[in-house]
């Protein structure tokens, strides 16, 4: 008597994976939009992209990266973000610092700058209003 192996045990296994992978990766989607979408980085990245030192050390055009890292809080009219973003261009790749303190609604940076990789100088940023 021989015994068939049932692959429906595989078959279950990868689509419980693929269900439990699709989860995290739905969760990491979210909270990638909650930085991407906010007044914060949008403002932080028009003034890296817009700033002619970025675009002449980085080379044009000038692109984020996704994985972000930091802390977005916001309640009400008060919030804290401290974002690091990766940057890049068509010659070199650095990071986007940006942090900023919100009062009565009104996003204020206290750090907003460009390291370029390989350089310690910082490039300071002005947030565009």
């Amino acid at each position: 008597m021989s015994r068939r192996s049932h692959p429906s045990g595989c078959i279950g296994a990868v689509i419980g994976f693929g269900v439990i992978a699709g989860f995290i990766g739905g969760i990491f989607y979210l909270i990638f939009r909650s930085f991407t979408s906010s007044p914060v980085y949008i403002q932080a990245v028009n003034a890296a992209k817009t700033d002619s030192r970025v675009v002449q050390a980085l080379g044009d055009p000038i692109q984020f990266g996704w994985f972000i890292t930091g802390s977005l809080q916001e309640q009400g009219i008060s919030g804290d973000a401290n974002l690091i973003i990766p940057i890049s261009g068509s010659r070199k790749s650095g990071t986007l610092y940006a942090a900023a303190r919100r009062a009565n609604g009104i996003w204020q940076f206290y750090t907003l700058a460009v390291r370029i990789d390989g350089d310690n100088e910082l490039i300071t940023l002005n947030p565009s209003r």
